[in-house]
């Protein structure tokens, strides 16, 4: 009777408690690790440059648009990642009211 009664009453009330448990470990994760991942983006974009500049002067040829627009964007994305703990508090409160 007991048995019955954690898994058809107790378990369906405690397993959402336990999902909201790990999704803040996960949260708490992320935000420590959002420091190195800056840095592994900023190397990541300043590669892909790098890259993209090398490739054009090995071939003598322009790189493509969609491969500068591609570029363009994840150096746009980088520096909002970058200075976003800066506006995140005047985004919020334009939010709110």
């Amino acid at each position: 009777g007991a048995l019955a009664l954690a898994v058809c009453c107790v378990l369906p009330l405690a397993l959402p408690a336990v999902a909201v448990a790990g999704a803040g470990g996960i949260i708490a994760w992320l935000v420590r690790a959002q420091g190195w991942m800056m840095d592994l983006a900023l190397i990541a974009v300043a590669g892909g440059w790098i890259w993209v500049g090398w490739q054009s002067l090995r071939h003598k040829a322009r790189p493509a648009t969609s491969t500068l627009g591609a570029m363009g964007g994840a150096t746009l994305l980088l520096a909002l990642a970058a200075v976003w703990p800066m506006i995140e508090p005047i985004v919020v409160e334009l939010l709110i009211s």
